[in-house]
């Protein structure tokens, strides 16, 4: 939503989790982190550890409804099990 993408490309985006005294990041095939990205998340006190592994963060499926198309959009966690589709009513 920040970055005004679109649904899939959201939740197809890296994630972190915050743990004890670590954030854990997703590095695994297919996730791609902008190098200032990481090195903002270390310059605020935070140690990465970068966790190599598909569907070890949550697990997101969302829907988004565009008023001015009348259209729903649903979009399934891409590392995970499931489908989604559009339609219009």
């Amino acid at each position: 939503i920040d970055q005004k993408l679109p649904l899939d490309r959201a939740l197809a985006a890296p994630r972190v989790y915050y743990q004890a005294d670590s954030m854990l990041i997703e590095t695994h095939e297919g996730i791609q982190w902008n190098p200032a990205s990481l090195e903002e998340i270390q310059s605020e006190g935070f140690f990465l550890k970068q966790i190599n592994q598909p569907a070890r963060f949550g697990r997101v499926h969302a829907i988004q409804y565009d008023s001015q198309n009348k259209l729903w959009t649903g979009c399934a966690d891409p590392d995970w099990e499931g489908s989604a589709g559009n339609t219009s009513n």
